[in-house]
């Protein structure tokens, strides 16, 4: 993890903050980019496993990492994602490390260097010399619902190739951290200091989630409240971040909810005043009623208030504009706004915790 454990705390308690600057990348040789190596999403195939036998398919291909940087030394958990050595992994896990060492499931050691790191999706990509590894298979996130069965596996508290099962507990859930709203896999599956950067199986053992956030509370009130990022998005950066690019979240800088009014429609709650949408007129209390989906399958049931744009590589990503229709029926073309770029400084306090 990127996490410290100081003298004598244990490190779930959310009352203690650590300083240290997550958005930092780590200071390790610098493998290739641009190599053509992408993130493949397979199907479901096949019966459901048990969870003994997801835990067969899936383990050989979770990794055990260990970060060193100014005399600390941090761990966390990476996911093989190719045959010759690609690990994904959370970017808090090795934020400003000075090196990275990688444990895999036969217990050979390898020293990384790093391919992509992006904090703000708190995503990383690291690449080790080795060939003949087991990949692990990637699901497609979209076909979750509540309360479908999923297991994690990671490294908690140093405890290598562990297993916890769950459910998926909802779809689409914002969480943010220092500013910063990452819509994720929410899990009854337990996630615990050294998990982070884990995978979220389903019961294919598939992955479908990296393991990144567990909420928890200085009384002890907050249970089963663990996070992962969906693996679409995991696609969506990884694969940029392996071909060298920036990776952005496109926004048209609007919320909206579903509307009660003609032809239902999504109501304009709130518009940033940076925005295409600002300037071209748009405001509160406005229908938006055509142009790129602002929901995946599902979302519903994760929260109905909430509109967001599909991320990079989906029709909002690659710049389609969007259609906000007025009581006079006129349409206008939108042009989405990059991101506004947000410090993640690394401070927890009080109800949210990387679990690594």
């Amino acid at each position: 993890s990127a996490d410290p454990v100081p003298s004598g705390s244990d490190p779930g308690y959310s009352s203690w903050e650590q300083e240290e600057d997550l958005s930092a990348p780590p200071s390790i040789p610098q493998a290739e980019t641009g190599t053509g190596v992408i993130l493949s999403i397979t199907p479901p195939s096949g019966e459901a496993l048990t969870y003994t036998q997801v835990y067969e398919k899936a383990a050989p291909s979770i990794a055990a990492l260990t970060a060193y940087s100014a005399g600390m030394v941090s761990t966390g958990t990476g996911i093989v994602l190719t045959a010759d050595g690609y690990i994904v992994t959370n970017a808090h896990i090795i934020a400003g490390a000075e090196q990275v060492n990688v444990t895999l499931s036969d217990d050979s050691l390898w020293s990384a260097q790093l391919v992509g790191f992006e904090p703000l999706e708190d995503l990383a990509v690291l690449k080790i010399d080795a060939s003949g590894l087991t990949p692990a298979q990637f699901g497609d996130d979209t076909l979750l619902r509540s309360g479908d069965p999923v297991s994690a596996i990671g490294n908690p508290m140093g405890y290598r190739s562990t297993i916890t099962p769950g459910i998926v507990s909802a779809l689409d859930q914002p969480v943010s951290v220092e500013g910063t709203t990452m819509y994720l896999l929410q899990t009854s599956a337990a996630i615990n200091y050294g998990s982070s950067g884990g995978a979220l199986l389903n019961d294919r053992g598939q992955v479908v989630g990296v393991t990144t956030i567990k909420i928890v509370a200085d009384d002890g009130s907050a249970e089963g409240l663990g996070f992962a990022i969906p693996t679409t998005r995991v696609k969506q950066v990884v694969d940029r971040l392996i071909a060298g690019a920036p990776v952005t979240r496109p926004s048209l800088g609007i919320i909206v909810r579903r509307g009660q009014g003609e032809n239902g429609g999504l109501v304009v709650e709130e518009v940033d005043p940076d925005s295409d949408c600002h300037r071209q007129g748009i405001h509160r209390g406005g229908q938006r009623a055509a142009g790129p989906d602002l929901r995946r399958p599902g979302a519903d049931q994760a929260h109905p208030g909430r509109g967001r744009l599909p991320a990079p590589g989906g029709p909002a990503g690659r710049g389609a504009p969007g259609v906000h229709r007025h009581s006079d029926g006129s349409g206008r073309l939108l042009t989405l706004s990059p991101p506004k770029r947000v410090s993640r400084s690394g401070r927890y306090a009080y109800s949210v915790w990387k679990s690594s």
